[in-house]
């Protein structure tokens, strides 16, 4: 979807699923220029505990580590990387849009991005109204953090209710620098 707006940009793309493999050779073979990394993105380098769904949406490094299932192949540890150590070793760019989608371990992978913080024009993410998993940050967290980046609230581009009741449960957040072009003018008209 990126790629029909933006039609001449790279892509980085940041993937800690071996199962997404075929699929990220195939972006990167027909867009040329793209990239990918089969790894996580977190704060520091190192390896982390994923959580395998059997959808593979919804996986995470939020579990604990659970012997039963490593057992089942459901959980298994996986490469961390920082984006500034891919930025600093000159893999890439610093990117304009970040969009990361890693399961409420967002903050995480932003605070390996520290070099991001008032260059990188636009940030989309996720965030929860719940704390539907233990560490999970919720939608005043988030945006408190972004807050302190210099990044405000531009849009949101999403939302998604909880099937238990119909609540709002999660939506996207579209974060601009304060500064940014997009917010020249205040006026309403």
């Amino acid at each position: 979807m990126a790629k029909n707006v933006f039609p001449e940009s790279d892509f980085c793309l940041i993937e800690p699923q071996r199962e997404m493999k075929d699929y990220l050779d195939g972006f990167c073979k027909e867009f040329k220029g793209s990239v990918y990394f089969l790894a996580g993105a977190g704060s520091k380098s190192g390896q982390l505990n994923l959580t395998i769904w059997d959808d593979l949406v919804g996986s995470s490094f939020l579990p604990k580590q659970d012997l039963n299932l490593e057992d089942q192949g459901k959980q298994r540890p996986v490469e961390i990387v920082t984006i500034d150590e891919l930025i600093k070793s000159s893999k890439i760019g610093v990117p304009e849009i970040i969009k990361p989608d890693i399961q409420a371990f967002e903050l995480e992978a932003l605070n390996g991005a520290t070099s991001t913080f008032g260059i990188t024009e636009v940030f989309i993410m996720e965030v929860s109204f719940f704390r539907f998993a233990e560490a999970m940050p919720l939608f005043w967290e988030v945006i408190n953090f972004m807050f302190q980046r210099d990044y405000v609230v531009y849009d949101f581009p999403g939302f998604a209710r909880r099937p238990l009741d119909g609540a709002l449960g999660q939506c996207d957040i579209c974060f601009v620098k304060e500064n940014s072009f997009l917010r020249s003018s205040h006026l309403w008209i």
